[in-house]
C-alpha cells in the first residue's frame, strides 16, 4: 500500500513538473511576442516624437508619455521574469515552499503596485488621443477631465502578498517537518 501511494505521489509530481514546464514555455513565448510589439510601439513613439513637428499627426505624444511607456515595459518585463522563475523552479522539481519563492511573490506584489501607479499616470497623461480621426480614451460630456483608476492590480497585489504569507507558512512547516524527521 505504501509503495502504491509513493508511486502515485511521484507520478503526480512528474505531472506538476510537466505542467510547470509548459507554463514556463508559454510565458516565454508570450514574452517574446510582447518584446517584438514593444520594439515596434516604442520605435513608432520615438519616431512620432522626433519626426516632422509641422505635421498634424503629432498623435498627442510627449517625452513624458514615452518615458511612462518605457517604465511600463520595464515593470512588465520584471513581472514576466519573476513569473517565469517561479514556474522554471517548479519544473525543475524544486519545492514551491522556499524563501526564494516567497520573495518572488512579494516582488510580484510590489511590481503590481508600481504597475497600478504607472497605469494611472499613463491614462492621466493620455486621457484623449487622436489618431487620424479615431478617438480613443475617455471623453467627458462637460469640460472636466476623467481620470480612470484601475484598481485590479492593487487587488491582485494584495492577493499575491497574502499568498506569500501562505508560502512562508509552508516554508516554516517544511523546516519543522525536516527537523522532526
Amino acid at each position: 500500500m505504501l509503495d502504491e501511494a509513493e508511486q502515485e505521489t511521484k507520478d503526480s509530481l512528474k505531472r506538476i513538473g510537466r505542467v510547470c514546464k509548459s507554463i514556463s514555455l508559454i510565458v516565454k513565448i508570450v514574452f517574446g511576442v510582447l518584446c517584438v510589439y514593444w520594439v515596434f510601439t516604442t520605435a513608432f513613439m520615438v519616431f512620432a516624437l522626433v519626426g516632422d513637428k509641422t505635421s498634424e499627426h503629432a498623435y498627442g505624444l510627449s517625452v513624458l508619455g514615452v518615458v511612462l511607456h518605457l517604465a511600463y515595459i520595464v515593470v512588465i518585463v520584471a513581472l514576466f521574469m519573476v513569473i517565469n522563475g517561479i514556474f522554471s523552479d517548479a519544473a525543475k522539481g524544486d519545492s514551491p515552499f522556499t524563501l526564494s519563492q516567497v520573495k518572488r511573490l512579494r516582488l510580484i506584489s510590489a511590481l503590481l503596485v508600481v504597475y497600478c501607479v504607472l497605469d494611472f499616470a499613463i491614462t492621466s497623461n493620455n486621457t484623449l488621443l487622436n489618431y487620424d480621426g479615431l478617438n480613443t480614451g475617455f471623453v467627458s460630456t462637460n469640460d472636466n477631465m476623467i481620470f480612470p483608476l484601475n484598481i485590479s492590480p492593487l487587488i491582485a497585489s494584495a492577493v499575491v502578498f497574502a499568498f506569500s504569507f501562505v508560502f512562508k507558512y509552508g516554508v516554516l512547516l517544511q523546516e519543522f517537518s525536516d527537523d522532526t524527521i
